[in-house]
C-alpha cells in the first residue's frame, strides 16, 4: 500500500514540476506578445499622454499598416524610401525607433526631406512584398524600394524540398484527440522541448551541403520578379546583400543552442550548407545587378561573421539595426550626390 502511495506522490510531483514549469514559461511568453494556450494573447496597453506632441509617431495603426514612422499618403519631401523585408527589419524587442528602416533618414543628407515606409512584416518571402508593394506603392509613391531578403528565401526552399506530398492517414478512432493535441502542441514546454529535440536530432542527421540547383534559379526569378515590379510601378529597386552572425571563418565558435534553434526551421540544410547557400545567393545578388543595372548595397563588408550585431543567427540587435541603417544611409547619400552632380552636367 505505502509503494502505491509513494507512486501517487511521484505522479503529482511530476505533474506539478509540469504545470509550473509551463505556467513560468507562459508568463514569459505572454508578456513577450505570443499567444499562449493558458492565458491567451495580452492585450496592448494604451498609454496616457498628457499631449498630443507626446502621441505615438510610429505606426502600425488601421490607417497606416506599417511599422514606421506615421506619414500622409501625400508626398511632401524630397525622398521617399520603402523597406521590403521581413522580420530583419521589424524588430521584434527592439522599439520601432530603433529598427534600421526607421533609423535610414536620420542620416540622408537631406535629412527633415526624407521619409521610410516600413514594408515588412513576420514571416514575409519576396513574393508577399512584391504584394505589399503593389498594394501601397500607387498611394505612398516611394522614390526607392529596398530589398533585404534571403533567410525565409532559403528557408521556405526547404519546406518545399522536405514536405510530404502523401496526405495525412485518416483517424478512424473513437475518440478524437487532434484537439487535445493540437493544444498540447501550442505549449510553451512542447516547443522548448521539441526544438531542443528535434535540433538534436536534426544536427547529428543528414543534413546536407547545398541546395539544388533549381532553387538558385527560383530565388533569381522572385529576385528579378521584384526588380520588375519596381521599375512598373516607377520605383528605384535597390538590393541588399545578406548578413548573418557567423560565416565559415567562425561559424564553428556558435553557441550549440544557435545551431538547435536556426536548424528548427527545416531538415535539409546543415548549418554550414546554410552559410554556403547564403554565400552563394549573395553572389547571385551580385550578378543579378550588374546584369539589370541597379545598386548592390554591401552589408556584409561591415557585418557578416560578426555576432555583435545580432540578436540571433539572422535577426539585429540594437547595434546591428544602427550598422545597417548608417550603410544604407551612406550609400543613398552617394547616389543621390551622382544623381546631382548629373543633373548639373
Amino acid at each position: 500500500m505505502n509503494a502505491i502511495k509513494l507512486f501517487y506522490a511521484y505522479i503529482f510531483t511530476i505533474a506539478a514540476l509540469i504545470i509550473c514549469a509551463e505556467l513560468l514559461l507562459e508568463y514569459r511568453h505572454y508578456n513577450l506578445g505570443y499567444t499562449t494556450p493558458i492565458l491567451g494573447t495580452k492585450a496592448p496597453q494604451e498609454k496616457e499622454y498628457s499631449s498630443p506632441q507626446l502621441s505615438p509617431k510610429f505606426g502600425p495603426t488601421e490607417a497606416f499598416p506599417f511599422k514606421s514612422r506615421i506619414i500622409l499618403p501625400k508626398k511632401t519631401t524630397q525622398l521617399r524610401l520603402w523597406i521590403a523585408s521581413s522580420s530583419h527589419a521589424v524588430g521584434g524587442r527592439t522599439p520601432a525607433k530603433d529598427i534600421f528602416p526607421n533609423l535610414i533618414c536620420k542620416a540622408i543628407s537631406t535629412t527633415g526631406n526624407c521619409e521610410t515606409i516600413n514594408g515588412s512584416g513576420p514571416g514575409m518571402l519576396i513574393n508577399e512584398n512584391i504584394q505589399l508593394l503593389r498594394k501601397y506603392a500607387k498611394t505612398y509613391q516611394p522614390d526607392y524600394a529596398i530589398l533585404y531578403q534571403m533567410s525565409l528565401e532559403i528557408s521556405n526552399q526547404q519546406k518545399l524540398l522536405t514536405s510530404s506530398r502523401v496526405p495525412p492517414p485518416k483517424n478512424h478512432a473513437i475518440i478524437n484527440t487532434d484537439y487535445l493535441t493540437k493544444w498540447l502542441q501550442q505549449t510553451s514546454l512542447y516547443t522548448h522541448l521539441s526544438d531542443y529535440i528535434g535540433g538534436n536530432i536534426k544536427l547529428s542527421g543528414l543534413l546536407k551541403e547545398e541546395l539544388p540547383p533549381s532553387m538558385a534559379t527560383d530565388f533569381e526569378n522572385r529576385i528579378i520578379s521584384f526588380i520588375n515590379t519596381c521599375r512598373e510601378l516607377n520605383i528605384t529597386p535597390i538590393l541588399t546583400n545578406f548578413s548573418v552572425s557567423h560565416d565559415l571563418s567562425n561559424l564553428a565558435n556558435m553557441h550549440y543552442s544557435e545551431r538547435t534553434n536556426f536548424v528548427k526551421y527545416n531538415s535539409y540544410l546543415s548549418p554550414t550548407g546554410w552559410v554556403k547557400t547564403l554565400d552563394q545567393y549573395n553572389s547571385l545578388l551580385l550578378d543579378i545587378a550588374k546584369k539589370h543595372e541597379i545598386e548592390l548595397i554591401d552589408s556584409r563588408t561591415v557585418m557578416n561573421g560578426k555576432p555583435e550585431y545580432f540578436s540571433d543567427f539572422i535577426h539585429f540587435n540594437k547595434r546591428g539595426h544602427a550598422a545597417l541603417a548608417q550603410i544604407i544611409s551612406s550609400h543613398i547619400n552617394a547616389t543621390l550626390e551622382t544623381e546631382h552632380t548629373q543633373d548639373d552636367i
